[in-house]
């Protein structure tokens, strides 16, 4: 879904995340599913930076994901506090 260095990703609920109303530069590019530009509500969009457990992270993909129900956000994690890599179950993302 979206592409980060190992262990700086995370994927999230839209209610996970506190935004800091900041835009960041774009990631990096994926062959995965197409992120959304900004949430259903439009509080989160792409290249914002939010916190996600009290850690500095930006926002990558929005969208569907084949692990669950519903939007789901996928976080780079600038301090690399994250699980994976921008995939999920062998899905880049």
């Amino acid at each position: 879904y979206f592409v980060c260095k190992p262990k700086c990703g995370v994927f999230a609920k839209p209610a996970q995340l506190l935004s800091s109303g900041v835009d960041t530069a774009a990631g990096g590019a994926s062959k995965a599913p197409v992120s959304k530009d900004k949430t259903a509500d439009g509080r989160l969009w792409l290249g914002l930076a939010v916190k996600w457990n009290g850690k500095q992270g930006v926002v990558r993909y929005i969208g569907d994901v084949n692990f669950a129900a519903g939007e789901w956000i996928g976080v780079e994690m600038l301090e690399g506090k994250g699980i994976h890599s921008g995939d999920a179950l062998g899905l880049p993302y």
